[in-house]
């Protein structure tokens, strides 16, 4: 008993330091890159790229260090490990019948392409003559990524609205499926239009007046509210993970069966962890972000589409 007190104490300070440590880079920011550049640098200063990797390094070390001490409280808990191996890697992908790929599967794949995703942009900055091959505007092959992911990722869900419209039998609350799928189907294809400029990357029409103000000289509106991305992203990506990390432990079976067609499987959780790790170490990383988040909108849409394709599809409410 006396070890497991220690360790979580041991936790609980580790948590507690790895808080007050990301709280105070901020407000202390050029205090602690002064302090390294005195410490470690040899001709006393940092240039605005190391800047920049230093931060990465900073938040990377804190949110390591944050779950060490989660884990150092938790890790003595049976039951806590029974129901984090239930949840993320038994829990069924449907709520009707067995179905393909395995949720063990889609966590690995995800994960997988997260980190590719994640590996592909680093690489793009220590080898600037590949960058162009997969970044370059309107023909680099990530470049295009996000809008074509979004697309297909609303074509996906509109599988589902249309069997659930065509097939009323299915379950007698319908609409509380087919009203969010919408909405989200129709954001999914507005970012999608966002990220092209509605056409105007490929047919380089003239920018209408309406659109003057854009930062970029661009026909969208995602552009006007650019000085605010470099927040926006890292409250948007880290509520998101929060949120649905929370729900995944506190899974209500009373609406099982709408949680499982409705919320991200908890298979993501791999993903949806690795965009709030990209959120916090490389937050001024928009583009990586949007990458990260349109993978994750796809493995969403994916697995609704698979479930829906089942032909003894009935739900019970």
């Amino acid at each position: 008993m006396k070890k497991l007190i220690d360790q979580r104490n041991i936790g609980g300070l580790i948590i507690a330091v790895s808080t007050i440590l990301f709280a105070s880079y901020l407000p202390f920011q050029h205090q602690i890159i002064r302090f390294f550049e005195l410490t470690f640098s040899s001709d006393q200063h940092i240039t605005p790229h190391g800047v920049r990797e230093l931060t990465s390094i900073y938040f990377f070390a804190v949110v390591l260090l944050f779950g060490i001490g989660f884990i150092l409280i938790k890790a003595q808990n049976e039951t806590w490990l029974s129901r984090i191996k239930q949840i993320f890697l038994e829990e069924p992908l449907c709520c009707f019948e067995p179905v393909r790929p395995s949720n063990r599967v889609i966590l690995i794949v995800s994960l997988l392409t997260g980190i590719f995703l994640v590996i592909n942009m680093r690489l793009g900055y220590l080898f600037p003559s590949i960058y162009p091959f997969f970044y370059a505007k309107d023909r680099g092959m990530i470049d295009l990524f996000v809008p074509v992911t979004m697309i297909i990722s609303g074509l996906l869900l509109w599988t589902a609205v249309w069997r659930l419209w065509k097939e009323p039998e299915i379950t007698s609350h319908r609409s509380f499926l087919i009203v969010p799928y919408l909405i989200i189907m129709v954001l999914f294809f507005f970012d999608a239009g966002e990220e092209i400029s509605w056409g105007q990357d490929f047919f380089r029409w003239r920018t209408p007046n309406v659109f003057s103000g854009n930062v970029e000289n661009q026909t969208n509106i995602h552009n006007y509210f650019n000085a605010y991305f470099d927040y926006g992203y890292i409250a948007l990506s880290l509520v998101m993970v929060v949120i649905l990390v929370s729900v995944w432990l506190e899974f209500n079976q009373r609406f099982l069966p709408f949680n499982r067609l409705f919320l991200p499987h908890a298979s993501l959780i791999g993903l949806g962890l690795l965009i709030a790790f990209v959120s916090v170490v490389w937050y001024n990383e928009q583009e990586l972000l949007e990458e990260l988040v349109a993978s994750f909108a796809l493995f969403y849409s994916l697995r609704i589409c698979i479930c829906f394709r089942s032909k003894s599809l009935k739900i019970r409410t």
